[in-house]
């Protein structure tokens, strides 16, 4: 594929923005330690190798922020059309000025779910743990210093919800864009990656990847527990790819939370219909963790 040249020189600048790897003492004892691994950079490189051997034709970025996954498949040389959706009017203002010179990439304002309707989204001090689901404080992870302060309510947004499998055609006919038949569908909705997929249903058969963020310990309540999701998935026909950390208890260095690359197997016969989609993917209970 020939990148359009504004996209190539995007990709650019973005390579030149990432930071450096920081660098070890070359003397004494450092100089024998070995390197921390660099996961974004691992991740940067194998999302980026993955999307050209499936001959991705379309990501959707579901639970985009402030564009830093679509920022990152640019920079591993990914031109494609990327569709971010994102319901945080200030993170869609960040998210429109970093694609407004990138004519592949569309940003979209909705929340994604099972149903359609509107919900009021509070919004946390800290962009990236705004949710439609409460926090579950007891979860470990709030043990990190400073990280509670992150969930301080600082207003209220009234937002649309609606279903990807019907509002994909909408945004395709607007932008008279093509049908997309080869899918990655990257979901970081902060415990809703559930029902994002169940409200896919009638596209899901055009999905030939997707991330997710997994938990062993959920963050939000009404958020499954990683080994139920990676069995849904499983069920619904992908096998795990990747894993990359986001992150570990500092004591047991287990990880806590991490996103998973899944892509389509192609030996488990034909694609579920939407209704055998519906029967697995059936969000976490309000009751749950």
């Amino acid at each position: 594929m020939t990148l359009p040249l504004v996209v190539r020189v995007r990709r650019l600048a973005l390579r030149l923005r990432r930071p450096s790897r920081s660098v070890s003492a070359v003397e004494g004892e450092d100089a024998r330690r070995p390197a921390a691994p660099d996961w974004p950079a691992f991740a940067e490189r194998h999302i980026g190798q993955l999307l050209t051997q499936l001959k991705v034709d379309c990501v959707l970025d579901v639970g985009a922020n402030q564009g830093g996954f679509a920022e990152m498949i640019r920079r591993a040389g990914w031109g494609g059309r990327i569709m971010s959706f994102e319901p945080q009017t200030a993170c869609r203002t960040v998210l429109s000025r970093r694609a407004a010179h990138d004519p592949a990439w569309s940003i979209h304002g909705a929340a994604l779910g099972d149903e359609e309707g509107t919900v009021r989204l509070t919004l946390r001090a800290a962009s990236t743990v705004t949710s439609l689901h409460e926090p579950r404080l007891e979860s470990a992870i709030t043990d990190e210093p400073g990280f509670r302060e992150k969930f301080d309510v600082v207003g209220y947004e009234d937002v649309p919800v609606r279903r990807l499998d019907t509002l994909l055609d909408e945004l395709l006919d607007e932008l008279s864009g093509e049908r997309p038949e080869r899918i990655y569908l990257k979901i970081d909705t902060q415990g809703h990656d559930e029902a994002v997929i169940a409200g896919s249903a009638e596209i899901f058969s055009r999905v030939v990847a997707l991330q997710v963020e997994l938990t062993q310990d959920p963050l939000y309540h009404a958020t499954s527990h990683a080994a139920t999701v990676m069995e849904e998935l499983h069920r619904s026909g992908f096998d795990l790819n990747a894993t990359f950390p986001v992150f570990r208890d500092p004591h047991s260095q287990a990880m806590l939370e991490f996103d998973g690359v899944f892509v389509r197997s192609a030996r488990r016969g034909p694609r579920l219909t939407p209704t055998e989609l519906a029967a697995i993917w059936k969000p976490a209970s309000a009751d749950g963790p």
